[in-house]
């Protein structure tokens, strides 16, 4: 569990783990020198976590990988200090794991929720029932997207066999990091909710927009080819770079950059001319969806004040 800041959650999310009773769990947090109280929260839960710190990092990328390096066990994960693991979730993903031990990780649904606890939306519907082999690996690395980390475990072994995170990344270093799995061995889809996300002003996926998220998915779609087991794949390579670029506009339409957001809106259309012209017209409805969702969310956040 990396954590900055974040004592307004922490503890339901640390009880979340602890209280799966899994009988072999290992339960490492890492803080990064918080100033909030989270450290005294902590240190409360000190005898049951396997380890602790509060230090200096180099950001939550480097925080997870420290801790993917220090444990030992089968499966991996990390959880966001603001999220919270459903009951008996861990039993169900390491169940549907040994069921299937051709797939690289197995990931859930989610319902996404606001600070307060209450009810933003579901991802139950994004892939549906039944639990399978999904999503298909090829549009994966087409479309640069996977299943939800929060929630999942993944195969430790293969985590460390493709490098842990990309300590480069810090807003899609999930997506990377699944995808490359993913080509590895597929994902397994089960269909259970397995965590609450919480969304709230603090959210770094859903708030903030600088140039560097613009550009870390393209930055996937370079790397990923580049994957020795990534060439029976090289076909769906322009739709990739269409998806980086695609969504590098949203990103600078989001941050304010028009004139960025058109150039990679331009660049989509050359990689891929004659396809995914659903979506293109789809951006300014995602755009104006995503602004109602923040209206919410913040509006939430003022009412609990």
């Amino acid at each position: 569990m990396p954590s900055y800041n974040q004592a307004e959650f922490i503890e339901e999310s640390i009880r979340s783990v602890l209280l799966q009773g899994y009988p072999d769990l290992e339960f490492l947090v890492y803080d990064a020198e918080s100033s909030d109280g989270s450290v005294n929260i902590i240190r409360k839960y000190e005898p049951w976590l396997t380890f602790w710190v509060s230090e200096k990092d180099r950001g939550q990328s480097d925080a997870i990988n420290k801790g993917l390096r220090k444990s030992t066990g089968k499966y991996f994960n990390w959880q966001n200090s603001d999220d919270i693991l459903t009951p008996c979730c861990l039993f169900k993903a390491v169940n549907a794991l040994l069921e299937h031990p051709e797939a690289s990780l197995v990931h859930g649904y989610e319902d996404v929720i606001y600070a307060d606890g209450s009810l933003h939306a579901t991802t139950e519907n994004a892939f549906g029932p039944p639990t399978r082999l999904a999503p298909d690996v090829g549009r994966s690395i087409a479309t640069l997207k996977t299943g939800t980390q929060p929630g999942c475990l993944m195969d430790r072994d293969l985590v460390l066999q493709v490098g842990g995170l990309n300590e480069d990344l810090h807003f899609v270093m999930d997506i990377d990091l699944l995808l490359r799995l993913a080509i590895l061995k597929p994902a397994l889809y089960l269909h259970e909710k397995l965590v609450y996300y919480r969304y709230h002003s603090a959210t770094k996926s859903h708030n903030e927009w600088p140039e560097t998220r613009a550009l870390e998915r393209l930055s996937i779609a370079r790397n990923l080819y580049a994957m020795p087991e990534a060439q029976p794949y090289q076909s769906l390579r322009r739709d990739a770079m269409a998806q980086g670029h695609r969504y590098a506009a949203d990103c600078f339409w989001m941050n304010g950059s028009p004139g960025k957001a058109i150039k990679h809106t331009l660049l989509d259309i050359a990689w891929s001319p004659f396809k995914h012209w659903d979506q293109r017209r789809g951006t300014a409805y995602k755009l104006k969806q995503r602004k109602i969702s923040q209206r919410k969310m913040l509006a939430a956040q003022n009412t609990e004040f």
